[in-house]
Order: C-alpha cells, then sequence, then structure tokens
C-alpha cells in the first residue's frame, strides 16, 4: 500500500545537469515520493522558460527571485561547487534547506565556515556524497568489520571509467583552476569520499594525471594517491579514455584480517552510467580464506549505495527537523574538500602536497 506523505516544496537551481536530477530522480523514484517540484531557476532564460512550461513549475532567473518564494521549502542546488558556500548561505539565511552535489565546495574552509552556520540556524544540508547518512552498503561493511573482527584498515582502491571524447565547451569543466585534476573531482570524489569515511584524516597527497583523447584543456585520466595520519594508504583511478567501463561504485577496502569489494571485477556489475534502479555486488573475503572466495555477497540496488541522494533521510530531516542519529559529521565533507584544495599544486608539481592543518567543525 502506498503511504501519502506531505512531501518537501522544492526549487531546483541549475539546469545543466538538473535537468536530468529532475527527470530521472525527482519526477521519478525515489525522489518523486519525497520532492514536489515547485520552480526552477537558471540564468539561461530561453531553457528556464522551455522547461518550465514542460514540467508544469514556476520558471525564475535569479536565486533572489526564487528565495522570496515563501511557499518554497528546500532549493536543490546543482550548480558548479566553486562559490558554492556563498550561494548555500543565501539560501539558509533566507529560512530554507538545502540538497546539492558533490563536490560540496572547492574552499574548505568558506565550506566549514557555512556548514557550522547552518547548524547553528537548525537548517538542513545534504548531498549525494559523501551521504546524508550512513548508506545501506556502508551498513554492511560497518558490520562485517565488527562480526568478522577485520581489524585496522590499511589500503584502499576506488577506480572508475568509462570511454568518452569530450569537447571543450566553456564550461567549469574546461577549468584547471575551478576543475583541477578533472577526473578525479568529477568521478574520483566519490570514491575520495567513501575512503575518508573509512580511513579518517588524510596527510599528504600525490597526482597523475595526462590528456590522451579529451578535447578539453583538462586532463581525461588521472591518479590521485593519499596517505592517512593512521599511515594507511588509498588511491583512485579515473577518467574518460577506457573500455570496458567501471561504474564510480568500484571500491576495494583492505584491512589487517580481510578485505572488502564493492563492485569486484569478477562479477557481474552494471555499466558506469547504469539506471539507479540497478544492481551492485558487495563481497567479504577474510583472511583465513586460503583460496581468496567470498565468504559473504550481497547484491545491493544503485539507490542504497553512498553516491545516492538520500531523498527519504532529507524529508524526514526537513519536515521533522530531528537529525539523524547516523549523520554524516561535516568533518568528512571538509576533509574532502581540504583534498581537493591541495589537487591543483599536486597535479601541476607532480610532487607529494601535504595539507593544511584540519578544520574542526560541528558535527
Amino acid at each position: 500500500m502506498e503511504i501519502k506523505r506531505e512531501k518537501v516544496r522544492a526549487g531546483l537551481v541549475g539546469l545543466n545537469f538538473g535537468k536530468l536530477i529532475i527527470e530521472e530522480q525527482i519526477f521519478n523514484k525515489p525522489g518523486s515520493e519525497f520532492i514536489e517540484l515547485t520552480s526552477i531557476c537558471d540564468q539561461d532564460i530561453e531553457l528556464c522558460e522551455h522547461l518550465a512550461k514542460q514540467y508544469g513549475v514556476t520558471a525564475y532567473y535569479d536565486l533572489d527571485e526564487l528565495l522570496e518564494d515563501d511557499s518554497i521549502q528546500a532549493v536543490i542546488l546543482i550548480t558548479g561547487p566553486s562559490g558554492r558556500a556563498d550561494l548555500i548561505r543565501k539560501i539558509i539565511r533566507s529560512g530554507k534547506d538545502v540538497m546539492t552535489t558533490k563536490p560540496f565546495e572547492i574552499d574548505p574552509v568558506a565550506a566549514a565556515s557555512v556548514l557550522e552556520e547552518a547548524r547553528s540556524l537548525n537548517r538542513i544540508i545534504y548531498l549525494n556524497s559523501p551521504s546524508a547518512t550512513n548508506s545501506r552498503d556502508f551498513q554492511i561493511i560497518n558490520r562485517w568489520r565488527e562480526d568478522y573482527d577485520l581489524g585496522m584498515p590499511v589500503a584502499g582502491h576506488h577506480e572508475c571509467w568509462y570511454k568518452s571524447i569530450e569537447d571543450a565547451d566553456g564550461s567549469w569543466y574546461d577549468d584547471p583552476v575551478r576543475c583541477p585534476a578533472a577526473p578525479i573531482l568529477r568521478l574520483g570524489i566519490y570514491g575520495l569520499n567513501d575512503m575518508l569515511k573509512v580511513f579518517g584524516e588524510p596527510e599528504s597527497i600525490q597526482v597523475m594525471q595526462t590528456r590522451l583523447f579529451t578535447g578539453r584543456p583538462t586532463p581525461d585520466m588521472a591518479r590521485l594517491s593519499i596517505k592517512f595520519k593512521s599511515g594507511a594508504i588509498a588511491d583512485t583511478l579515473d577518467g574518460w579514455t577506457i573500455s570496458p567501463e567501471r561504474q564510480s561504485t568500484s571500491l576495494t577496502l583492505y584491512f589487517e584480517n580481510g578485505t572488502i569489494y564493492r563492485n569486484p571485477t569478477m562479477m557481474p556489475c552494471d555499466p558506469v552510467r547504469a539506471s539507479i534502479h540497478d544492481h551492485t555486488y558487495l563481497c567479504l573475503c577474510t583472511a583465513d580464506n586460503d583460496d581468496g572466495m567470498p565468504v559473504e555477497t550481497i547484491r545491493l540496488p544503485n539507490v542504497e549505495l553512498s553516491q545516492a541522494y538520500q531523498w527519504n533521510v532529507f524529508h524526514q530531516a526537513v519536515t521533522t527537523r530531528i537529525r539523524p542519529i547516523d549523520e554524516t559529521p561535516d568533518s568528512v565533507i571538509v576533509n574532502s574538500l581540504r583534498v581537493i584544495a591541495s589537487l591543483k599544486e599536486a597535479s601541476e608539481t607532480g610532487g607529494t602536497v601535504y595539507l593544511d592543518p584540519p578544520l574542526f567543525r560541528a558535527s
């Protein structure tokens, strides 16, 4: 039986990628159960008018105009990351909550500041990666770590690639300042955020990158390596140069006493651009299993993975003003941005870059 609930009335800002969010997630499950889209906003007046008519919603061409609409409870902000904290600050000060997308910002100081202000105002800010709360895959990962006594996490590897030759279009994707080490910022960010939840405080990074086929001035293949304060190391390899493709859920976590694979290479997997309603495997191999075969294998829908928008959690927080117990700490978001802030220097020098001191904010 379908549960009747009052949906969160939301406006969406940024139609370049936001159009896909609307059509794939808000007008369809899982978002359609929790979000009522009432307006859209974009500086491209022609596009905004066209889509507003198509969707049957109000068109705004300026964020300030949208924020004056008292019927809107929340803003879905799908703009580029550079300077996004300033936009979010405007939104939360207008009394509205925010769902946005990865990466949260480029500037970790600005991000930490606006996240702290949001908590002081009791406003909600969530994004897809890192997700608002522990997703189903991380609930299983944490259970396996405890049940099988996997011990200390010592290394990790993430990968995401597919073959796509892109042309320069003048967007922020073409700017090495706003989009440093582009494959890491656009694809590897998912794995980076996941590994930060496991390994904790990042200490230093290295970047290797190349341009092979792309028409953009930014690279189309890159590897980011991270050393953590604990001594653990991890990396993410990402780009648009390889076939067959590997989706952004591809993650290996190595522990003292076992290994966890998400979307393992030798098992069936959905393509990187698969529907959010497809599935991914999660496997556990323990240290005492000499043949390397998994002792547990679980098949999960993509909507239950860490990179999914948790519309249900957002709805609950917005409508009740109660935060979930297992809410992702702000420090995870900020640590990700500390890495991103060092990508430009690391990609230009090819050397080891030590991160600025951590920013401690309310969690």
